[in-house]
């Protein structure tokens, strides 16, 4: 296993101040790092600063793959929405004491 000198949540809350050039390539590491799972036809689903591995070097690594998600067959974001969504709303608005056919219990 690898080992990662930090994260970007522990660098960001420290005192320590990046210099410009180190944000800049932080920051072209990560981009690369997610395009890189994009073309791989995964989505991350977790990307926060704790879940980013960052050296000395300012290469970055990412961790926490546990929503990781692929994305194989999917031709379109709305197929990912599709099936997140509930099927139907419910005709009701949502009332449970409608669906039993009793009155709501108001006078």
């Amino acid at each position: 296993m690898e080992f990662a000198e930090s994260d970007l949540k522990k660098i960001l809350k420290s005192t320590i101040n990046l210099e410009i050039l180190h944000i800049q390539t932080i920051v072209y590491n990560l981009l690369c790092a997610i395009k890189y799972l994009h073309e791989s036809k995964v989505i991350h689903r977790d990307l926060k600063p704790a879940n980013i591995l960052v050296n000395e070097d300012c290469s970055v690594k990412l961790c926490d793959y546990g929503l990781a998600r692929s994305i194989t067959g999917v031709e379109t974001a709305e197929m990912i929405i599709k099936s997140v969504e509930p099927d139907e709303p419910m005709e009701d608005g949502g009332n449970p004491n409608a669906s039993m056919g009793g009155d709501s219990g108001q006078a």
